[in-house]
């Protein structure tokens, strides 16, 4: 069995340059953070044109700087740096310009470059605007991204096994169980914990149920933890969901009933 070491995609080492020193006076020492939690300052900042382990780049010195930055924000230092350096500056997501690309950027993959005029171009204008200048998300109003509509299946109420769910109005928000832990404790109790894994791979639930059922543990979390960031109340409802909740749906058919759920036969 050989013993030769993989060896690990290389980091970047700065050099002291020119380059770098003015990019960390400009936009802040390497791997600046702008908060500890990404959820939160997006959650803060919802029309931020935000890039998170970004990287600063220009093809005569490659790789200058890295860190998060908010464009909306540092547009007017990024503009300045393009400026005192004379070159274009491109604004890179993490893995164009990491993991084994520190000294061979992918420089198509920009999220922003600057010209050495303090010119600035987004990369997709889809998603982002320049409002007098300054890089802004568009907001979901504003999105004129057209999606293809899903094509329409019509459901067969014979291709599933309607079984009880829990009435949604006798969860009540404890503060010793949450109503997910109560939804499927229910289950376990009406049907058995061996069947409860089989329900829970082979259950359907229509929309309106999961929405409740979602309201529910939203009001449970934010009563157990009233001082709690809304993002990351957020964050633990996806847990939560995505762990311990119904997670398949049908579309509105015109034999749901309430509190049925529906087992894929």
């Amino acid at each position: 069995m050989s013993n030769r070491k993989i060896p690990f995609p290389s980091e970047f080492l700065p050099k002291g340059t020119e380059q770098e020193k003015t990019a960390q006076g400009l936009l802040g020492t390497l791997s600046n953070m702008l908060s500890h939690s990404k959820s939160v300052y997006l959650y803060d900042n919802p029309t931020h044109v935000v890039v998170f382990n970004a990287n600063l780049c220009t093809k005569e010195d490659g790789k200058i700087w890295y860190g998060d930055i908010d464009l909306t924000l540092q547009h007017k230092s990024l503009r300045k740096l393009a400026e005192i350096l004379g070159k274009t500056v491109y604004v890179l997501p993490e893995h164009s310009a990491r993991f084994g690309k520190e000294r061979q950027p992918a420089y198509s993959e920009y999220i922003a470059i600057v010209d050495k005029f303090g010119e600035l171009s987004l990369s997709n204008l889809e998603f982002f605007y320049l409002k007098k200048g300054v890089p802004h998300l568009k907001t979901s109003d504003e999105l004129s991204v057209t999606v293809s509509s899903r094509e329409k299946v019509e459901l067969r109420e014979e291709d599933y096994e309607p079984i009880e769910l829990p009435a949604l109005s006798s969860i009540r928000v404890l503060k010793t169980m949450d109503p997910i832990n109560l939804f499927w404790k229910k289950i376990i109790e009406d049907y058995g914990k061996d069947t409860a894994q089989e329900i829970f791979d082979r259950l359907y639930v229509t929309e309106s149920y999961y929405q409740k059922l979602t309201a529910k543990l939203k009001k449970f979390l934010e009563k157990i933890y009233p001082n709690l960031h809304p993002a990351i109340i957020e964050q633990d409802m996806g847990w939560h969901l995505l762990n311990l909740g119904p997670n398949h749906f049908i579309d509105k058919q015109a034999w749901e009933k309430s509190n049925t759920g529906y087992l894929k036969k």
